[in-house]
């Protein structure tokens, strides 16, 4: 399933065609931030407009992404690498997607089988296979991300037919301990997991000590948008719902 296909490469590793994207993105990243930023006072509901064009923005930029060169590893999120111990959370129960309702993020990269399965599911409908479908739904952000049957999901979730199970992630559990950064990585947030160990008495060891400097790339820089403003919405209502409850 998920193996080395899904091994995401830092900057240095890059091609010069890799590095020319990632440069851009970077700088599409950090404007899009700075844009949202000189916004004051904050609103929810234009905050939660920005996060909905997102998700449809990527859902369909993901079908298309066979003909950028870089389709395998780009639309999902690092968590499942991560440790589970330092960020509180790991994926749990089924999760039933509608592929018309949910957004799902599948990234199709074999245009022979594309192609195959755009002519099977426009004439037979889409059918879930549990074997084969297999997607993460991240809660709170609300999308799913596909890593396995990728070019039938894609073409399912074109046409908007059927239904899947996905495995489902608490994401507001992780908002404390992963961040996102510039460089379009995620990172753990040090203070706050070494925070949660000492409440969890979790001894630290070479291994964690290792873990805890680590940064994940590789992410789509519009996914990695997503998460950083629905960790900013998910705060921000948290904060009233405390100042209210204070009264």
């Amino acid at each position: 399933m998920i193996g080395n296909r899904f091994k995401r490469k830092a900057p240095f590793e890059m091609s010069r065609t890799e590095e020319r994207r990632y440069e851009y993105e970077k700088d599409a990243y950090r404007l899009f931030l700075n844009r949202m930023s000189d916004r004051k006072p904050k609103d929810l509901c234009y905050l939660d407009f920005m996060i909905d064009l997102l998700r449809k923005e990527v859902k369909y930029s993901s079908l298309l992404e066979i003909n950028r060169g870089n389709t395998k590893d780009r639309f999902l999120y690092p968590f499942h690498r991560m440790c589970d111990k330092l960020i509180g959370a790991k994926y749990t129960k089924d999760f039933q997607i509608d592929l018309k309702e949910n957004n799902l993020i599948s990234a199709p990269w074999d245009e022979s089988r594309y192609k195959g399965m755009l002519k099977w599911i426009s004439k037979q409908g889409f059918q879930y296979q549990r074997s084969n479908h297999m997607a993460y739904y991240y809660e709170y952000i609300n999308i799913a991300c596909a890593y396995n049957g990728v070019h039938s999901l894609g073409v399912g979730t074109y046409f908007g037919n059927g239904t899947i199970k996905a495995k489902s992630f608490d994401t507001t559990k992780i908002f404390p301990y992963v961040e996102a950064n510039c460089d379009l990585s995620f990172s753990y947030n040090e203070e706050n997991v070494l925070r949660r160990m000492e409440e969890k008495k979790i001894t630290m060891d070479g291994y964690i000590e290792q873990e805890l400097s680590r940064r994940f790339y590789g992410t789509d820089y519009r996914l990695i948008l997503l998460y950083k403003l629905c960790q900013e919405k998910y705060f921000m209502e948290r904060e009233t719902e405390e100042n209210l409850a204070s009264f």
